[in-house]
C-alpha cells in the first residue's frame, strides 16, 4: 500500500506471499493521459477507471500488463476519503468489461 510516494507495490492482503502489482504516482490528470497514451501506442492492453476508492483515496487509474505478466497501476489522487475502498482491478474489469486497444 502507498502513502506518500511515488512507486508503489501491494499484495492482495497482509497475509499474501509475493507481490499483487506495482502503481506509479502522476502529478494530474494530464500526466495520467499521457501514460495510457504510451502504452496505447506500445499496444499494451489499457483499463481506465475513473473516480475509483480504494487505500483511503478517491483516484483516477489506468491498469496494464508487462511483457511478464505483471501488473501495474498509474494513478493520480484527487482526495483521502474516511474508507480504504475496494477499488481495484478485478472491480475494473468488472465495469468496464475488458481493455482498450
Amino acid at each position: 500500500m502507498c502513502s506518500s510516494s511515488s512507486i508503489c507495490c501491494s499484495g492482495s492482503t497482509p497475509f499474501d506471499a509475493g507481490v499483487n502489482h506495482l502503481g506509479i504516482e502522476v502529478d494530474d490528470e494530464t500526466a495520467l493521459q499521457e501514460v495510457e497514451a504510451r502504452l496505447v501506442a506500445a499496444e499494451a492492453d489499457v483499463i481506465e477507471q475513473r473516480g475509483a476508492s480504494c487505500c483511503y483515496a478517491e483516484s483516477d487509474k489506468s491498469w496494464s500488463f508487462d511483457p511478464d505478466g505483471v501488473v501495474w497501476e498509474t494513478f493520480v489522487s484527487h482526495r483521502l476519503t474516511d474508507a480504504c475502498g475496494g477499488d481495484r482491478l478485478e472491480s475494473a474489469i468488472t465495469v468496464h468489461g475488458g481493455v482498450s486497444a
